[in-house]
């Protein structure tokens, strides 16, 4: 446990490796704790924000990723989306609920604060890094080795959704994982480029070895 507990201070070395896997439990837990303990919700900025959503997944905690993914009260990805978002924000407020731009302090003292009001920018890169995760965790493609030669394809289901879908451009090809739940099986649709070699790890942890193709797992 930390002397000064912030959920940053879990997320950074869970996620770069840097604390033994006793080490690597305890901090998940207590980084859990602190998402429970704040209302479900992350409390982390740019540094951090990309990465959580791995700590907690990749320690166990999927559903509590899923969870936080899915959080409609601010801060929360889900939050931006219900008040009409088509972009990733600044400020999680940066619109409140009304539709009114949010020029509040960022301490969180009443008034506003026009010094700091050209942070409210609609269009910014930090909190949108959180699709790193959904290719990488949701639809499981992930590289092993420089241009995608060998990589992995181990989706990570939950949230309750039922199927997800994407692809990435690569030097030998485009890498496509595409999967559906229903009837209680997971139906999983893989696409390997020319020259590639990819290692397949389904829900329930059966493995394969695909090459140049396409294929389709059932679980």
């Amino acid at each position: 446990k930390l002397l000064e507990e912030f959920q940053t201070g879990y997320i950074l070395p869970l996620h770069f490796g840097m604390v033994s896997e006793e080490e690597g439990k305890n901090m998940a837990k207590n980084l859990v704790r602190l998402i429970h303990e704040n209302g479900n919700r992350l409390s982390t900025g740019f540094p951090a924000t990309p990465y959580i959503l791995f700590a907690l997944s990749d320690y166990g905690y999927l559903e509590e990723a899923y969870k936080l993914l899915l959080q409609e009260e601010c801060p929360g990805w889900m939050y931006e989306v219900k008040t009409g978002a088509t972009t990733i924000w600044e400020r999680w407020d940066a619109l409140r609920p009304d539709g009114s731009v949010n020029l509040g302090r960022l301490d969180g003292k009443e008034g506003a604060d026009e010094k700091n009001s050209g942070m409210v920018s609609f269009n910014h890169y930090a909190y949108g890094a959180v699709g790193d995760w959904f290719y990488k965790r949701i639809i499981g493609i992930e590289a092993v080795s420089s241009g995608y030669q060998k990589f992995w394809i181990a989706p990570k289901p939950g949230g309750g959704l039922t199927e997800a879908e994407g692809s990435i451009k690569t030097p030998y090809g485009t890498i496509v994982s595409s999967w559906k739940i229903a009837d209680k099986k997971f139906k999983l649709y893989v696409k390997v480029p020319v020259s590639t070699v990819c290692e397949v790890e389904m829900p329930d942890g059966t493995k394969y070895e695909a090459r140049s193709g396409e294929y389709v797992f059932v679980c």
